[in-house]
């Protein structure tokens, strides 16, 4: 996963750029997803498992309900990756 060009391109900006997101709402799922995409990619299968566990134990009550079928998409995306892992 790369951030387009005006961003740099590279995986290293592309993980900067995800991790202040992420710190920013953590409860935000498809952040989580392509952190832990990136860190599939970079050789970080661990971190990656962190992140996919987080986005399948999420609770409809902790998210704003109007990301709830996003976040069922998400949730079924990241246990088909966890189980490639």
């Amino acid at each position: 996963m790369k951030m387009p060009a005006v961003v740099g391109g590279n995986d290293g900006l592309s993980k900067d750029f995800l991790e202040q997101a992420y710190q920013g709402d953590s409860q935000f799922t498809l952040t989580q997803l392509w952190l832990a995409k990136l860190n599939i990619k970079i050789g970080e299968p661990e971190t990656a498992k962190i992140f996919l566990n987080s986005i399948i134990n999420i609770q409809p009550n902790d998210i704003d309900q109007n990301w709830i079928p996003e976040t069922l998409e998400d949730q079924a995306e990241a246990l088909k990756l966890l189980k490639t892992l």
